[in-house]
């Protein structure tokens, strides 16, 4: 079944600005940039509390990258041939 040119999923994956929006302010988050360089960090779970944001956000990128190919991602419509 081919989608409608009207449908979210036809249109490219680079015409979807909310995606790149949502990987920049994810991937900001992931470095340590903002956090202040003169202050003792504190500790989260024995690590740096720097360390536990920076894991959460990588993991939410992965989540995110997950959603995208299963709900943005073009799809040509046909199966996968069984290789047997």
């Amino acid at each position: 079944m081919s989608a409608s040119p009207t449908t979210p999923s036809s249109r490219p994956l680079s015409r979807r600005a909310w995606v790149w929006v949502v990987y920049v302010a994810l991937f900001a988050l992931s470095i340590p940039w903002y956090l202040p360089a003169d202050q003792t960090p504190a500790l989260w779970l024995g690590l740096p509390y720097w360390v536990v944001v920076s894991l959460l956000a990588c993991f939410a990128i992965a989540c995110f990258t997950a959603f995208v190919v299963a709900r943005c991602w073009p799809d040509d419509g046909t199966e996968p041939e069984d290789p047997s």
